[in-house]
């Protein structure tokens, strides 16, 4: 019979004998059909996948599993994916379902993202893990003690709060039941627009004892969902809003929440000069109030509405349009009453305001407490009458009329700034030789970071006697790009300041051997970054050497495959 089962086979194609072996198949005739799926493995050259997975399978139902793994075995070396699938089927009926497991990983591994069976393996993987390692995964929240458990929570933001809610239905009454953990509302990462019925769970779960607002566009854009968490939010003490702001529903929102401690406005929320001074005048607690991008309507003089007795931190930036860079803006700020309408401020910033109107020398000395001054890219008359207590100075960027002889005498007579921590004047003319020796000199804690980049006037020579006279050990961040430095001075940097990290000679007449000097310095502090661009004399042999020593270099020079100016930048070391 078998004999004229083969001679039958003979005169049949490899396609025609393994359609016989899937009939004899599915009418469980293990046996007919492992006799056809061997004749055509015989008979074809290269036989194709389909049939060794077939005998596999039959090999499987017979019960001989070493010839069925001898088959899957030779499909994963072809290099097919029905391989460790059959291979896998294999080793689970053989009992060791943790070959299988590997196996099926194994697969996941090799098959590119896109193959169809990536789907099958994921599946047979997901179904065997909980047999082959069950301990890892255990519920955490049902063996942790509730201290520990507590204390991981503790760490997790609200967007992470908010998936884990999704896990279980035992995550999520466990969660839930912590009131403390949705204390802060942040929905600052929102992609798309937030029900009203999404922001009264996250209500219901604080039991209205919010005590930080973070919200974007997609919230503060739907009418009333602000209004909802001021007005229900009994603790509310943080509003910060990151964009898409509309000013109508801040005012009518803001004044609700009696406790409010701290406004933030960012640069994606422009709003108006009135709008400002309104929600200051309404919420007269605030001792943080930031508001990044404030426009205005016409040439006015901003002044302050209330008392601000509260008032420690100040942060007011003017729309500036791109189309004009000489742009300024049209409103002014009285800052004349400011010392007594917000007398205990201790941070302010006024980015890109104007106070032309001024003949005289704006007196900030009445804020005894002002430890950070930050002018950035405003436009003065005449140079400010400043505080001792004065840490943090800004007047980068910044335009002041009168810059005479006579004016820098007025200003040295008054200059004291014993406390000067921090000190940038980067592009401005607000900054003298000898207005600086003063600063630097007067500085009882020393200097921590100077920027006098591009700023008009020599000041290498100040640069170097302050070195000389050890008055510059402090200093963590030195920026001098576009200055009259070389290496002179970079020599004495590597010298005279121990603690310096971070230095910016850009555009300047620095060498290799400036360079070299500051990185192989064998005392102090071993710097961290280094800006050299457009500094014709640093070869990239410097540059490798400082990267050899662990420097960050930002290392530029001009494209000779190209007549533009365009500088090739090379970050090297980050």
């Amino acid at each position: 019979m078998a004999s004229t089962t083969s001679q039958t086979y003979k005169t049949l194609s490899t396609m025609e004998i393994q359609s016989l072996g899937q009939e004899h198949y599915r009418k469980r005739n293990y046996t007919a059909a492992l006799e056809a799926f061997t004749a055509a493995i015989e008979q074809a050259d290269k036989p194709p996948v389909s049939l060794l997975d077939g005998r596999a399978a039959t090999f499987g139902k017979l019960g001989n599993l070493s010839a069925a793994l001898r088959d899957a075995k030779e499909m994963i070396r072809i290099g097919r994916a029905e391989g460790y699938l059959r291979a896998g089927k294999v080793l689970q009926l053989m009992g060791k379902p943790d070959l299988a497991l590997a196996i099926y990983e194994r697969g996941l591994n090799k098959l590119p993202f896109c193959h169809p069976s990536r789907n099958l393996l994921h599946g047979m993987c997901k179904k065997l893990r909980p047999v082959v390692k069950p301990a890892t995964l255990l519920d955490p929240f049902l063996f942790l003690p509730v201290e520990l458990a507590q204390m991981v929570v503790d760490h997790l933001t609200f967007i992470e709060l908010v998936k884990c809610l999704r896990v279980s239905k035992g995550w999520n009454e466990y969660l839930t039941s912590i009131t403390k953990l949705w204390t802060n509302l942040d929905l600052s990462h929102a992609k798309r627009p937030v029900r009203v019925a999404s922001v009264k769970a996250c209500l219901r779960r604080s039991r209205g004892d919010i005590t930080r607002a973070t919200l974007n566009g997609l919230v503060t854009l739907q009418g009333g969902i602000l209004k909802l968490i001021t007005a229900n939010c009994r603790e509310l003490q943080s509003l910060e809003i990151c964009q898409g702001l509309v000013s109508a529903s801040l005012l009518e929102a803001a004044p609700l929440a009696h406790r409010l401690d701290t406004l933030i406005l960012s640069k994606q929320c422009e709003v108006t000069i009135d709008t400002v001074m309104y929600l200051l005048k309404t919420c007269r607690d605030l001792s943080k109030a930031e508001f990044h991008t404030i426009s205005e309507m016409g040439n006015s003089v901003a002044q302050w509405p209330t008392d601000m007795v509260s008032l420690k931190e100040l942060r007011l930036g003017s729309y500036t349009p791109r189309i004009c860079s000489s742009y300024r803006s049209a409103a002014s700020l009285s800052l004349e009453t400011l010392h007594y309408r917000a007398p205990n401020l201790s941070v302010l910033s006024l980015h890109n305001w104007s106070t032309r109107h001024r003949v005289d020398r704006l007196a900030y000395r009445s804020l005894s407490e002002l430890s950070r001054l930050d002018l950035q890219g405003n436009t003065m008359v005449l140079f400010p009458v400043l505080p001792a207590s004065i840490r943090h100075l800004n007047l980068s960027d910044s335009s002041i009329s009168c810059m005479g002889t006579s004016q820098c005498d007025a200003i040295l007579g008054d200059l004291f700034l014993p406390n000067l921590h921090e000190l940038d004047v980067s592009g401005s003319n607000a900054m003298t030789p000898a207005l600086l020796d003063r600063l630097l000199r007067g500085s009882e804690v020393g200097l921590n970071r100077l920027a006098i980049s591009h700023a008009p006037g020599s000041y290498a020579p100040v640069l170097a006697d302050c070195l000389r006279d050890g008055l510059l050990e402090n200093l963590v961040a030195l920026e001098v790009a576009g200055k009259d430095v070389g290496d002179a001075e970079m020599e004495l940097l590597a010298e005279r300041a121990p603690a310096l990290t971070r230095l910016d000679v850009s555009c300047t007449k620095v060498t290799g051997l400036g360079v070299k000097a500051v990185v192989t310095r064998k005392k102090g502090t071993a710097l961290e970054r280094l800006a050299v661009l457009h500094c014709d004399g640093v070869s990239l042999d410097a540059v490798t050497l400082a990267r050899a020593a662990g420097v960050s270099v930002d290392y530029g020079f001009p494209d000779p495959g190209k007549k533009s100016r365009r500088m090739s930048t090379f970050l090297l070391g980050r």
